[in-house]
């Protein structure tokens, strides 16, 4: 895709994170934790730093180069997907901001001074960089994770929200056609009430401005809103009127099946303190999550797209009106893989087939290229099968050879198979 070429700008936000990933070694990685004072398979949030760095020093030590050190978080990951797909084709502001330490002068150099993204407060000194160190848990399927938290949460203000011109603040991105503003829930713990109600009232202006051009026939013209939600359930329920609004205006919404549930099933999870104390697993969430496909299938525009990735279930697309499911991807013995950074995978290749108008492309490719990249903050590729090229490059070639047709054999509408309430699909029939 080096010769795609598009005048806008990416609108992402959020918190980058440092992340440290480590793929094997557990009983060396069980033993540092317990001295950590840590347990195995639990994820385990810290307050001091320092004590994340001595971790992360430990760990340094044992493993030498299995620990993989890499810019972190859902855009930063999207950011970086992107920009090495499109060859710098678009331009990619993140809206948010890290600390001037060690772990923050290391995002900075792959964000900023690689890939030359536009952050709106790099190493800012009144934020401590967040670290998220994941390593193998005693089961292939078990991870534990630990990472260190943010002595500054509100630091987005409404001044640094994109706006429609004019604008008067010389701080503030103005809004133009061919645009992408990405709205991710997760940015909603650092923004500032002002900015969060700024955020809204822009992606409503950006829905009104493209329904508007479509009356006029210019279906291409206007600024495209994409929602990922956030994934703690707990905070998406607390602001469930404000992501409800933003369900109903975004072109897409990237998503996992934890995250929807929030939105069209709050009642199916407990919560305490602001902390989710139980959610449905197994039957039960595939039980809700059939039935919520099938009602949001109804209540959504003809025109949004909606992608639920859905562990190593695959993913479900409602696109037009119609739902189809798409199997995760298999390796050579036939176990299922959904890799670490596949859902941010889906993301970026969602966004960057808006971006170049190429959304006709095949679910399957959607998936294979996503489950291709693994885990994309580590810009490096695992084979899932033995034809799997080992390039993205390649990768986006396959996926265009592959744009036209759906693949039959692996991509169905539910209403031919297992159907649903509110579904009707009649090109799959």
């Amino acid at each position: 895709m080096s010769d795609v070429k598009t005048t806008g700008t990416l609108y992402l936000m959020g918190a980058p994170v440092y992340d440290g990933n480590i793929t094997k070694y557990y009983e060396v990685i069980a033993n540092i934790l317990t001295k950590f004072g840590a347990k195995p398979n639990v994820k385990t949030s810290v307050d001091d730093n320092q004590k994340v760095n001595k971790l992360l020093n430990d760990i340094r030590e044992q493993v030498g180069d299995n620990l993989v050190e890499c810019t972190g978080g859902n855009h930063p990951n999207v950011a970086r997907t992107i920009i090495q797909m499109l060859s710098k084709a678009i331009d990619v502001k993140l809206i948010g901001g890290y600390g001037n330490d060690d772990l923050g002068q290391q995002i900075h150099q792959v964000l900023v001074t690689e890939l030359g993204v536009d952050v709106t407060l790099p190493l800012d000194k009144r934020i401590k960089t967040r670290a998220a160190i994941v390593m193998p848990g005693e089961d292939p399927t078990t991870k534990t994770t630990v990472s260190s938290k943010t002595n500054l949460n509100r630091f987005i203000e409404a001044k640094h929200i994109p706006q429609f011109p004019p604008c008067d603040d010389p701080e503030t991105p103005t809004l133009k056609d061919g645009d992408v503003l990405v709205i991710n829930g997760s940015a909603h713990r650092h923004m500032t009430p002002e900015a969060a109600k700024k955020l809204l009232e822009v992606a409503k202006e950006c829905n009104t401005r493209r329904e508007a051009n479509k009356l006029e026939g210019n279906n291409k013209l206007g600024v495209k809103v994409v929602l990922n939600p956030l994934t703690r359930p707990a905070v998406t329920i607390l602001h469930l009127g404000y992501y409800k609004e933003l369900l109903k205006i975004a072109d897409t919404v990237v998503v996992n099946e934890t995250e929807i549930l929030a939105i069209t099933n709050p009642e199916a999870f407990k919560i305490e303190d602001n902390k989710i104390v139980k959610k449905p697993n197994g039957e039960e969430l595939q039980t809700l999550l059939d039935q919520d496909i099938g009602q949001m299938v109804s209540q959504l525009r003809e025109d949004q797209l909606v992608v639920i990735t859905h562990g190593d279930k695959g993913m479900h697309f409602i696109i037009q009106g119609h739902y189809h499911h798409q199997p995760a991807g298999e390796i050579e013995d036939g176990t299922p893989i959904f890799p670490n950074g596949c859902g941010d995978s889906v993301n970026a290749m969602v966004i960057a087939f808006m971006i170049t108008d190429i959304l006709d492309l095949s679910f399957q490719g959607i998936n294979r290229l996503a489950q291709a990249c693994s885990s994309i903050a580590l810009a490096t590729l695992v084979n899932i099968t033995t034809e799997t090229p080992d390039a993205l490059g390649e990768w986006t070639k396959v996926l265009t050879a592959h744009g036209k047709e759906p693949q039959p054999e692996k991509v169905r509408c539910s209403s031919v198979e297992t159907p649903r309430p509110g579904i009707s699909c009649p090109q799959c029939n």
